[in-house]
């Protein structure tokens, strides 16, 4: 009964499925059939420590605190087990869980059971069936299972209940099934006239239950749209019609139409058609875009912002919302909404209409720094970009609003509105609670407090935006690199007034546009789009981080300063600038190593590439002042209290440093300057292993880079404290040497030699007194042990049971 000992025991077999001999011996496979019996059906969530209405209750009991405690291992208990249904149904025997599952369903759907039983067995029974046909895409992989597979669907449709979850649970389980229509079309109007009864009945909007079962629905159009766009596309215009209908007679939320127009986006991609496709979103788009356009007065200034969502006033108090109840009753509450649900619109076109590179009505010719270019036309372009302008306004608004100034004009009942959210802190620090934990559904349903709901609000609006030019980025390619003026338009928008934003806001923006923006950017528009916004955007980065870096070591300084206290802001700070210098150095990386349009990756997945691009080497050739911040930004970088730091910034240095030395692109006092930094990073950061080794690598190839031309530098290692000057110029001799190569290893031992005595050491070893025994006598090594017998050996030996098999058989 102890789901910690079956977690332990289920982790086991996983092993067993996964290695290549155990699973295709011929006697485990007849155990394969009585564990998927077994297993199966522990996965039904039971055994809450709080309750005890189950045997594995009193051992949750002890071995749990509570039942988030248990739900948090429940969770990985359950992906144990599907992972190894997985390995069993997408190899020669996914009939043997389905023709379990089949009587399992059958047994919940045909027979009267309590509404709890029922949810708590299809709850597991959708995560199984999901396991069993996660990988089924063609009619070859679905004709095994086919027969089963329409009784069950059947079964599911035929089920009638007015509980809310148990619904929920049996659209999961259609869901899974929903490749069934690959073989039997007919299935597919059954199916979606199911979800879209659910959202065509009048829903209590303050109804957790109603709403999350609605969201469900929503879900699950999109799902079965990324999957299966082809085979919906044939319902086209009933869905069409069926969404203008609800929309219509006003039975969906804004959210609700923004995700099922979503679906549709995702659809219409299978026409093939340019201008049928342009028409479909001509329809859709123009009223939201009129709406966005029509808003410009609330969003045009910071104060214009804050009085529109009504941050000027004190949060309404929980009497006057009802405790939980929606935005409604908060006179501010539909201005927000009307500004999230035009923004997620705006998401949905940019990232689900794509470019249809085989279609021939999309092309066109396009006329680029004199050359003339055949392109392909993405059908929501001419649309996006009619707003791009309204965008950059709401962008730089958006960054104003962190201002000091206008902080300052806050009502106090929101000071803190602005503030990073709790999940996000959590998500960062590692902790539970985050937005990306599968299992926190409070999170998802839950309606926030006031302060709490602004502080969600602001975050999507502000990461809408970003996410929002990264989708341009992607999708529309020329279309939005060749917008007017648009470099300026971005340094004066999202990429303006960053020196007010706090660091995790910075670092979404790096994370969610800046790089995306950089490795889409196609070779045309180096020059005249993406260099400029470097030549903008790097220096601020780089002085910006630098000066969080020193306020990091101050504050590590204090004694008070305790890196386990995450309550702490200052922890907490300094948790965040790690990673968003992380982030960045991986930005820079991108500069140097990707651009074109492609990301830095090869074509077959593997390690991306560590050599110069035609990007990089653009602006290490052409761009002085550019490649001056990028080379800057790397050799603080490798002082930076942070190893990854240092590690990816010497990577990115011995990318730059040869190209740079042939272009002559700096004279001795720079040459100097680059081998004093590389030293002083031994010094702060030479303890640390992984740094260790790349400082080394990159000491050596600059010195061997650097000594032909600039013999001053031999000056440099000469200040070296504790520095032998017979070994350095035997060093520099074999540097200089045209004779045999010198070898790699040989010439790391002389360094190491060299500058032993300037390595930084641990805080705890700085003091440390080395002790010296003499005369210590040697230790005599004991006589090898005899082997301990297996447990065959012993019963041949012996001739008695060890009781092994008495213990599991039972």
């Amino acid at each position: 009964p102890s789901h910690t000992v079956n977690h332990f025991a289920n982790e086991l077999w996983a092993k067993f499925f996964r290695h290549p001999d155990i699973s295709t011996d011929e006697t485990f496979k007849q155990y394969k059939i009585i564990w998927t019996q077994t297993a199966l059906r522990r996965t039904i969530k039971s055994g809450y420590p709080s309750k005890s209405d189950n045997p594995s209750s009193a051992y949750s009991q002890l071995d749990f605190d509570d039942d988030d405690e248990f739900k948090n291992f429940f969770m990985r208990y359950r992906v144990v087990i599907l992972e190894s249904v997985k390995i069993i149904s997408q190899g020669s025997d996914p009939l043997i869980p389905l023709a379990i599952l089949d009587d399992w369903i059958k047994s919940i759907l045909t027979v009267n059971h309590e509404p709890g039983v029922v949810y708590t067995n299809l709850e597991a029974i959708s995560s199984c069936l999901d396991a069993v046909y996660g990988k089924i895409v063609t009619v070859d992989q679905l004709r095994p299972l086919h027969t089963q597979t329409v009784s069950l669907v059947k079964l599911c449709l035929d089920y009638k209940s007015e509980d809310l979850s148990i619904q929920s649970e049996l659209i999961s389980c259609i869901s899974s099934m929903f490749v069934v229509v690959l073989e039997n079309p007919e299935a597919l109007t059954p199916i979606l006239n199911m979800v879209f009864d659910v959202l065509a009945k009048p829903a209590d909007r303050n109804d957790t239950e109603v709403r999350s079962l609605r969201r469900h629905c929503c879900a699950l159009l999109i799902k079965l749209s990324s999957k299966f766009p082809a085979i919906l596309f044939s319902t086209f215009q009933h869905l069409k019609a069926k969404v203008d209908s609800l929309q219509q007679s006003g039975m969906l939320s804004k959210m609700e139409f923004v995700v099922l127009m979503e679906a549709l986006f995702l659809i219409s991609n299978q026409m093939k058609n340019y201008h049928q496709q342009v028409e479909f979103i001509k329809s859709v788009s123009e009223p939201i875009l009129s709406q966005l356009v029509s808003l410009q007065p609330h969003y045009s200034s910071p104060e214009s912002l804050l009085t529109f969502i009504g941050l000027h006033k004190e949060p309404p108090v929980k009497s006057q919302m009802n405790g939980h109840q929606p935005a409604t009753d908060d006179p501010f509450g539909e201005n927000r909404a009307v500004l999230s649900s035009v923004m997620n619109f705006l998401l949905a076109v940019s990232r689900r209409v794509e470019t249809q590179a085989d279609d021939p009505s999309a092309a066109t010719t396009v006329q680029i720094n004199g050359k003339i270019y055949t392109k392909h036309r993405n059908a929501a372009g001419g649309y996006l970009c009619q707003i791009l302008e309204n965008v950059f306004i709401f962008g730089r608004t958006i960054n104003l609003i962190f201002s000091p100034e206008i902080k300052s004009r806050l009502s106090p009942g929101y000071a803190k509105a602005f503030d990073l959210m709790e999940a996000d802190k959590n998500n960062i620090l590692g902790l539970p609670g985050s937005r990306s934990a599968k299992n926190d559904l409070a999170y998802q349903i839950k309606l926030p407090e006031p302060v709490t709901r602004i502080q969600n609000f602001i975050t999507e609006l502000f990461e809408s935006v970003q996410h929002f030019l990264s989708h341009m980025s992607c999708n529309l390619g020329f279309e939005f690199y060749g917008f007017p003026r648009l470099g300026e338009g971005l340094c004066m928008s999202v990429l303006g007034n960053i020196h007010v934003l706090p660091d995790f806001r910075l670092r979404a923006i790096n994370r969610m546009f800046l790089k995306t923006f950089i490795t889409s950017c196609p070779e045309e528009y180096f020059s005249g789009v993406l260099i400029p916004v470097l030549k903008q955007t790097v220096p601020v980065l780089r002085m910006r981080l630098q000066e969080r870096w020193t306020y990091l070591r101050k504050i590590r300084e204090d004694p008070s300063f305790d890196e386990d206290n995450t309550d702490s802001q200052e922890v907490l700070d300094d948790v965040i600038i790690r990673v968003t210098a992380r982030e960045y150095l991986d930005t820079v990386k991108a500069i140097l190593t990707s651009g074109g349009g492609t990301p830095n990756q090869k074509e077959d997945g593997t390690a991306p590439s560590t050599s110069l691009s035609t990007l990089g080497e653009l602006i290490l050739q052409e761009c002085s002042e550019l490649r001056t911040d990028l080379m800057l930004t790397c050799m603080q970088a490798l002082r930076w209290p942070d190893s990854p730091c240092g590690t990816k910034a010497a990577a990115l240095v011995e990318i730059m440093l040869p190209r740079m030395c042939s272009l002559n692109a700096f004279g001795g006092e720079g040459a100097t300057t680059i081998m004093v930094e590389i030293l002083s990073a031994f010094q702060e950061m030479g303890m640390h292993e992984a740094n260790n080794i790349a400082l080394t690598h990159l000491a050596l190839l600059s010195y061997e880079t650097l000594r032909p031309a600039f013999p001053d530098i031999v000056t440099v290692l000469q200040q070296v404290p504790g520095i032998n000057q017979e070994d350095l110029i035997k060093f520099d001799n074999k540097i200089l040497s045209t004779g045999p190569a010198f070898g790699e290893k040989a010439k790391k031992d002389m360094f190491k030699k060299l500058i032993s005595q300037l390595i930084g050491k641990d805080m705890a070893k700085l003091f440390k007194k080395e002790i010296v025994i003499k005369n210590l006598p040697s230790l005599v090594p004991s006589k090898v042990k005899a082997k301990t017998p297996s447990l065959d050996e012993q019963t041949e030996r012996n001739g008695e049971d060890t009781g092994l098999l008495q213990l599991f058989s039972s």
